[in-house]
């Protein structure tokens, strides 16, 4: 019986750390999505997501709607960060662009 327990414990593990992967996954590919649309409507999108959540809240209860409002901070972060990542990448584009060929001195 004991080696039962030991085997469902290692499927539940296995199961939670599978499920978080996929979390993970999808956290990306949101994050991805929304900083290739215009700031204030991801934005938008986010602050309209955040506030039709509290209508299901008797239904998710408090740990849920805590863990959707996190994920939303969060994927507002993570779209935050990419658009500085592009915006950086672009600024060197430009300087790199705009910057005379070095020729070697004789």
């Amino acid at each position: 019986m004991t080696a039962s327990i030991l085997q469902r414990l290692h499927a539940l593990e296995e199961a939670a750390l599978h499920s978080e992967g996929a979390h993970y996954a999808l956290h990306d590919l949101v994050a991805c999505t929304l900083a290739r649309i215009p700031e204030d409507d991801s934005r938008e999108m986010l602050q309209r997501l955040a506030s039709q959540v509290s209508v299901h809240a008797d239904r998710i209860r408090a740990i849920r709607l805590a863990g959707y409002r996190q994920e939303l901070e969060s994927l507002d972060l993570e779209i935050r960060h990419r658009r500085q990542e592009k915006r950086r990448d672009q600024a060197l584009e430009d300087v790199m662009a705009s910057s005379p060929s070095s020729s070697p001195s004789q």
